[in-house]
């Protein structure tokens, strides 16, 4: 594959070797790459398709018109990492057809049959249950497709600690096997002559094997169902053979093949979530002797205390109420709905009537109920992070004294331990001082201010067409990191997509004293920014520059703020370009000056004139524009202009989020890279 970051226009030829998702947006599915431009090439891509998408099917043999990109993560703090994320699925290019430009070459490959039977499957369920909305969830349950699982169901699932039953686990796998010997044993027992040729344990135990493994590779082979068949074909060797393995060695074993044959798996939370889980009920187990409704409070707390410090470090949450969820959800999900949603599947394919169904479908809305019921609760959640891989393994480690060391005298050490982790707060800003983040959002803006006791955010960047957008994708996770749970005052600097997309999801997801805005009547809220008063925050002045003059175009009546200490300020610009810089040289000669300038339309030639940037005399410049965006920002016009005057440039391009810290006192503004703190 070319070393380039962007391919434009490629004509690609290759095979599907995913099964396509479909949702409202898009169709997104794996393909082989075979020839590039008409040269051969090997590359495995994730291809989506937004309009006039053919029927895409796996296996079969495409030719597309496309446009390659090589995945890139927002460096920003408590980001999602996507690139290790396809990495692991050996995925290193993605891109987009471009539409009306696939040519059907040929049928689908025999080699895919069991990805063909899982998807059949699964479409089977979902023409058996019509427009239910719990199909997304036995599909789930039974074969591990998550694809028509709602947003609102998956944030359900996580507000409540539940979302581990949307994942085909241990759990499963165990249920079919288990179920698997217990039949064939008792078949294999009605007959003297077979149990003469061969025990009936070591008929079953090969039995459930072979049945786990299959069930394995129908529902999409994941690290928990690895593991989980890993592990019941070691417990099940005692029946084939001399060789007996316990619950640790069958731990080890499967933890030493999987790490052996997949290690891309190890960089993925969800490998060691569950192999410490697995380990904290084998220990739990071993060190308490408790039975019946006893031992399930038991496991459920242990695994709820033990993986909470990593939950908090991958997620910064928390779900208590997952206890309680737990109790009800997991007999429900294990010992009802799997087992009645598998063996419904298994009767649909030959007696396609909805009945049978009911009852899982019955059984899987009394589980969505009881769950919204549970999450009612979500109060009680931490949203907390522990930032630091340390803090957890500290936590843990004193997690595990307390448990398994109950020495009285070393107590007090580990409380302290444990509470110092929780009660330390290294990012407490300073009274009289500023943290001002200009976040890594690609093309568009987003700022996040603090100061000792207030946070507001400047801008949310931008909304894709169809699909997602910065508040969640990078606001929000943001926040949670920074353990930010409410935002003061919201600016929207002017109604361009790429500085509003993220508002809604932040107004929906955390609470906001106060939103301002360039023009009331375009978003029918929030108070104008151009009549808006100077305030202050412990200490930080405050202060937008009023544009009084009616432009004609939204990007000249940006709100334009400045952000002063006694030993800083830096001044954010939205788009204004020429006209409204020209308006500000007027109206405020004296107050432009400031250490750090927000360069203005992201580097555009049209903003930043030479008269502007010498009224302010910026020391620093910080750009806020995307990797190869289609408008070739910054512009080398406006670094021209910048050198010049010898200012440093700052640009999210190279340096993911920058961060501005303003002094109380006198002294040098500090200016940094995230990528490289």
């Amino acid at each position: 594959m070319p070393t380039d970051m962007v391919i434009a226009n490629a004509i690609v030829i290759g095979e599907i070797t995913s099964a396509p998702i479909i949702n409202d947006t898009k169709v997104q599915f794996k393909f082989a790459l075979h020839k590039l431009n008409n040269h051969p090439a090997q590359a495995l891509i994730l291809l989506s398709c937004y309009a006039n998408c053919p029927v895409f099917k796996i296996g079969q043999n495409w030719q597309f018109k496309v446009k390659l990109k090589q995945p890139i993560n927002f460096a920003n703090p408590g980001g999602f990492d996507y690139v290790r994320y396809l990495a692991v699925q050996h995925i290193h290019w993605v891109g987009y057809i471009i539409p009306r430009s696939a040519i059907y070459l040929s049928n689908a490959a025999h080699e895919y049959w069991v990805q063909e039977k899982r998807e059949q499957l699964a479409k089977s369920i979902a023409d058996v249950m019509g427009d239910s909305t719990v199909i997304g969830v036995v599909q789930a349950l039974a074969l591990g497709v998550a694809n028509n699982l709602s947003y609102a169901q998956w944030e359900l699932f996580r507000r409540t600690g539940t979302i581990h039953l949307m994942v085909i686990s241990g759990a499963h796998i165990a249920l079919v096997a288990g179920f698997a010997f217990t039949l064939a044993e008792w078949l294999w027992k009605r007959s003297a002559v077979l149990c003469l040729l061969l025990p009936a344990r070591r008929i079953a135990s090969q039995l459930a094997i072979i049945v786990a493994l299959v069930y394995s590779l129908l529902t999409g082979f994941g690290v928990p169902s690895e593991r989980a068949l890993i592990s019941s074909a070691l417990l099940l060797m005692s029946n084939l053979g001399n060789r007996f393995f316990t619950g640790w060695q069958a731990w080890r074993h499967a933890l030493g093949l999987i790490v052996l044959f997949e290690p891309h798996a190890v960089l993925l939370p969800g490998f060691y979530l569950s192999f410490i889980a697995v380990a904290i009920l084998l220990a739990m187990s071993q060190r308490f002797a408790c039975r019946g409704i006893n031992n399930i409070i038991l496991m459920q707390s242990g695994c709820i205390v033990g993986l909470m410090p990593l939950t908090l470090y991958w997620y910064s949450y928390g779900a208590i109420n997952g206890f309680i969820a737990n109790l009800v959800a997991d007999p429900l999900v294990g010992y009802l709905i799997v087992p009645l949603a598998l063996l419904g599947v298994l009767i649909i394919q030959f007696f396609p009537n909805p009945e049978i169904l009911y009852p899982v479908k019955f059984l899987s809305i009394c589980l969505i109920k009881y769950l919204t019921w549970i999450d009612g609760s979500s109060g009680l959640n931490l949203q907390y992070s522990l930032s630091s891989i340390f803090a957890v393994l500290s936590v843990l480690i004193s997690l595990i004294l307390l448990i398994f060391f109950p020495v009285r005298t070393i107590w007090p050490a580990i409380i302290i331990i444990v509470v110092s982790i929780f009660c330390t707060n290294d990012s407490k800003i300073p009274y009289g001082t500023a943290r001002i983040d200009v976040l890594d959002v690609g093309q568009g803006l987003a700022v996040a201010i603090a100061t000792a006791d207030h946070n507001a955010i400047y801008d949310t960047g931008v909304k894709f067409y169809k699909g997602s957008d910065m508040g969640k994708l990078v606001i929000e996770p943001y926040l949670h990191y920074m353990n930010i749970r409410s935002i003061d005052k919201l600016i929207i600097s002017h109604p361009d997509i790429d500085h509003r997309g993220g508002m809604n999801s932040i107004q929906k997801n955390t609470p906001i004293a106060e939103l301002i805005v360039n023009d009331v009547n375009f978003y029918g809220q929030g108070n104008p920014c151009h009549t808006y008063p100077t305030w202050k925050w412990d200490g930080v002045l405050f202060e937008f520059m009023h544009i009084k003059e009616n432009f004609t175009q939204d990007n000249n009546t940006s709100c334009v703020l400045k952000i002063s200490t006694s030993g800083g300020s830096i001044l954010l610009t939205g788009d204004i370009e020429r006209a409204a810089e020209t308006y500000l040289i007027e109206h405020y000669p004296t107050q432009l000056h400031s250490n750090v300038l927000l360069i203005p339309h992201h580097g555009s030639k049209t903003s930043s004139s030479y008269e502007f940037i010498q009224k302010i005399a910026p020391e620093t410049a910080i750009i806020s524009a995307g990797l190869l965006n289609r408008y070739h920002f910054p512009h080398m016009q406006t670094l021209t202009t910048l050198k010049k005057f010898n200012t440093q440039v700052f640009q999210t391009i190279d340096c993911g989020m920058v961060r501005v810290s303003l002094p109380r006192q006198t002294a040098d503004v500090s200016v940094n890279c995230y990528k490289e703190g």
